[in-house]
């Protein structure tokens, strides 16, 4: 793994078979769809991903394959999160078993932790990795937020190196966690790259967008490190239309594997419960500007 994992890391999508069953040689495709565009890491079993439907052998399984195709190409990031730090422990084991560079942890949810318990939840689930440990603070899917002072102090444990950001207002909590926190957190921006290029103003480090026209998010990111701000922003407005449809709550992730689907990565774009199958006007309006964007073929 690099010094800093930075720059464009996908959430690998998990594809399905027509049974709903897991299907290895689509995800192994997607993996090298991702590489072969440039990426800069790739993470497993993300929201993107389907963590939540999934079994645990089946999160071993995608994890053990998504390592196993990188190959050491990139770094693989792996999600690990549970309701429990006991049970989150055993999957960080899993996963740095498996080949993983570090691991991307949301908070329990089931629950409503306190300050305390989250701090104990991370710092448990650190010392059983020995890998490096990103927070997933993604209070609209858990109903969890996690104070900014909470995360500085979480960078006490040498292994607590990233924060992945994907609060409602994830500009003001990179911008307070920067100031608070120094170069002591890596920040990554989420949230399907919705804040790309305001983040990386903000001292972003990165993005972890859906699995989708990986080689745009390269090229704006290409364009920011070399200085070239204004050529980034250009091209991030222009493909932002896609990134907005496919970052809606539920359906964007299904969207996505339509997305897949139609680009010949994947096989079905089947999603499981209980995921909605996106509506024949749902794929229409991804259909169309993909297609204006010279991302994908018109639809048949």
């Amino acid at each position: 793994m690099p010094a800093t994992l930075q720059g464009v890391v996908p959430i690998v999508a998990t594809p399905f078979d027509a049974r709903g069953e897991l299907d290895l040689p689509s995800l192994r495709r997607l993996v090298d769809y991702l590489i072969d565009a440039g990426v800069h890491g790739l993470a497993a079993l993300g929201v993107a991903g389907e963590i939540f439907a999934l079994t645990d052998g089946e999160r071993r399984t995608v994890a053990e394959t998504v390592v196993a195709q990188a190959a050491g190409r990139v770094p693989v990031v792996v999600g690990a999160s549970h309701n429990s730090a006991e049970a989150a422990a055993v999957l960080a084991r899993d996963a740095a078993r498996a080949g993983a560079a570090a691991l991307m942890v949301m908070p329990p949810y089931f629950v409503k932790p306190t300050a305390q318990a989250l701090h104990t939840y991370y710092t448990t689930v650190a010392d059983a990795a020995g890998i490096p440990i990103m927070i997933q603070d993604n209070p609209g899917w858990t109903g969890v937020t996690i104070p900014a002072d909470l995360i500085v102090r979480l960078a006490d444990h040498p292994l607590i190196r990233y924060v992945k950001v994907e609060t409602p207002a994830p500009l003001s909590k990179i911008s307070e966690l920067r100031r608070a926190a120094a170069d002591r957190l890596t920040l990554l921006g989420g949230l399907g790259g919705n804040w790309f290029v305001e983040e990386l103003a903000r001292g972003a480090r990165g993005t972890m967008p859906a699995a989708i026209m990986p080689g745009v998010y390269v090229e704006i990111w290409t364009h920011w490190q070399a200085g070239r701000a204004v050529e980034a922003r250009v091209l991030f407005h222009r493909f932002h239309p896609v990134i907005r449809l496919t970052n809606q709550p539920a359906v964007g992730l299904a969207l996505v594997k339509h997305y897949l689907w139609r680009a010949g990565v994947i096989a079905t774009a089947r999603a499981r419960n209980p995921l909605p199958v996106p509506s024949a006007e749902d794929r229409g309006d991804l259909d169309r500007v993909c297609a204006e964007l010279g991302l994908l073929p018109p639809a048949p």
